[in-house]
């Protein structure tokens, strides 16, 4: 198949117009885009992918204490802790290890905000 490359594995180019299209067309689909992420086998296009989700959330928790010592505000952290603990893993398959670095770094920052509204 012209889809497929000598190994029977996807094309880079067809894994690429898969990624983009569901960036354009599913955006809030986290779960599906980290799917295809992982079947192509491009751990460090996922690694930012989760990163950018993770600054993201953390970005629409705000800087106000009660509303970060709320609830949803250690739900929010949680994820945030989640997201970036998982593309720190990411970019070390990838082998980008500055990223991952700083990602673990952003994770410790998270557990000490979390200790604190704890």
């Amino acid at each position: 198949s012209k889809l497929l490359g000598s190994t029977g594995t996807p094309k880079p180019a067809l894994a690429m117009a898969l990624v983009q299209y569901l960036q354009d067309h599913f955006p809030r689909n986290l779960e599906l885009r980290v799917q295809v992420h992982l079947c192509f086998g491009m751990q460090g296009h996922l690694a930012t992918l989760l990163e950018h989700q993770a600054w993201k959330l953390a970005q629409s928790l705000g800087r106000k204490w009660e509303k970060i010592c709320s609830q949803e505000g250690e739900e929010q952290l949680l994820t945030c802790l989640s997201l970036f603990l998982q593309c720190s893993r990411f970019f070390q398959k990838a082998k980008r290890y500055q990223r991952h670095l700083i990602a673990n770094d952003v994770a410790a920052l998270i557990c000490v905000q979390l200790k604190a509204v704890q």
